[in-house]
């Protein structure tokens, strides 16, 4: 695995975490590389693991600013939102759509990687 070269994929695609440190991002990008396969990915690898990287910075924010329990984590996706006196809705938690039931759809960069996946991981069906 390349980490400078993710470390530079992973600054053109998530821009909002460029107050992040090298350091910790390289950290993160070692952690989630692990998470896929090099061989399943193919070239697109180094984007997967920038999505992921990105991803996981973004629920750790998410984390922050609600705790573990907060509506965007332990619901389904948005559904709408509301300005004056701030009002959020929740879709209820839907696992078919992705059929793994994960964190995945709670942020933008979660949604990126598994469209990347689904173009580099085709499911074997069979039919009885």
């Amino acid at each position: 695995m390349d980490t400078a070269k993710i470390l530079s994929t992973f600054r053109l695609v998530a821009s909002e975490f460029n107050d992040v440190d090298d350091e910790n991002v390289s950290s993160m990008i070692e952690l989630q590389g692990v998470r896929i396969s090099q061989k399943a990915f193919g070239v697109k690898y180094d984007l997967a693991v920038a999505y992921l990287t990105a991803h996981a910075f973004k629920l750790d924010e998410m984390l922050k600013g609600g705790g573990a329990s907060s509506g965007g984590l332990v619901s389904g996706a948005i559904t709408s939102e509301k300005e004056g006196s701030i009002s959020v809705g929740y879709a209820s938690p839907s696992l078919s759509r992705y059929n793994d039931g994960s964190l995945y759809a709670k942020t933008a960069y979660g949604l990126l990687f598994l469209e990347l996946r689904s173009q580099c991981i085709v499911p074997v069906m069979t039919r009885f």
